[in-house]
């Protein structure tokens, strides 16, 4: 497509975009021969992911088993990032945490410390199958001081047994019930992820391939960056189409064979 002849960087999001499910894997139709197309045309591939129950090195595997050949140092995941951010701004501060263990282990890596009680400086959300006891005690811990912070705002994810609530509802649970605000989400759509990503490289020469309006394309547009919608996930024609200001995509393809 000639709108995206002139750019360097290409940022996939994976799980609805690359291929579908979390058991049995289900590579969509055409998109490791863009991928593929892209790189023999020197553009640079990236991949990132707001989920948070694999990390870098699993999304590699996933990659890989799916026809994606990937370098490590070409993987952005929220939960790497999250730590980083944490790290750089609270050093070893104390956190109750509602994600998956894999999420749990990058704040770890990061030398954070991790606790089930409410006696805590940070709360931060992820995605698990979460109890009403642990967001009561996640809770409780904001209205005693501790500030919230959110790997990200996705409303909905893909799941094997369908459409689910993420972790952007927990947080909104959350900011409700102490009458406190997240001091900052780190995944997609926010500025601090992207820049993260693109590093050397500026918005005008990069484009988001994503298949989430909320996440994807908002951040594309948010960002500076060309917004590629592809209706093989999340959001539908119909989602596109009512879809205004910086939800609207710039590009809708059925398919990413469209582009090649």
């Amino acid at each position: 497509m000639k709108r995206l002849e002139d750019k360097k960087l290409f940022l996939f999001d994976m799980e609805g975009v690359i291929y579908r499910g979390r058991g049995a894997l289900e590579p969509i139709e055409s998109a490791v021969e863009f991928i593929d197309y892209l790189k023999a045309a020197g553009k640079k591939v990236r991949f990132i992911g707001n989920a948070t129950i694999k990390n870098r090195e699993m999304m590699l595997e996933t990659l890989r088993k799916v026809g994606v050949e990937a370098d490590l140092e070409d993987i952005f995941m929220v939960g790497a990032l999250t730590a980083e951010y944490i790290s750089k701004n609270y050093g070893k501060c104390r956190c109750f945490v509602i994600g998956s263990d894999v999420f749990k282990s990058d704040l770890k890596k990061e030398g954070i410390l991790l606790t089930d009680t409410e006696d805590c400086d940070l709360v931060v959300v992820a995605y698990e199958k979460v109890s009403y006891d642990r967001l009561n005690t996640a809770a409780r811990a904001l209205l005693k001081g501790a500030e919230l912070i959110a790997a990200h705002m996705d409303r909905i994810a893909p799941s094997s047994n369908g459409i689910v609530m993420s972790s952007g509802c927990f947080v909104r649970a959350l900011e409700h019930a102490s009458d406190k605000k997240a001091k900052v989400s780190i995944g997609k759509p926010s500025s601090y992820f992207f820049k993260k990503v693109m590093g050397k490289f500026s918005p005008s020469e990069t484009v988001m391939v994503g298949d989430n309006i909320d996440a994807d394309i908002v951040g594309a547009n948010r960002n500076g960056l060309e917004s590629v919608l592809v209706l093989t996930g999340v959001s539908t024609m119909e989602d596109a189409k009512k879809a205004k200001g910086e939800r609207k995509p710039h590009v809708v393809v059925k398919t990413l064979k469209e582009l090649v």
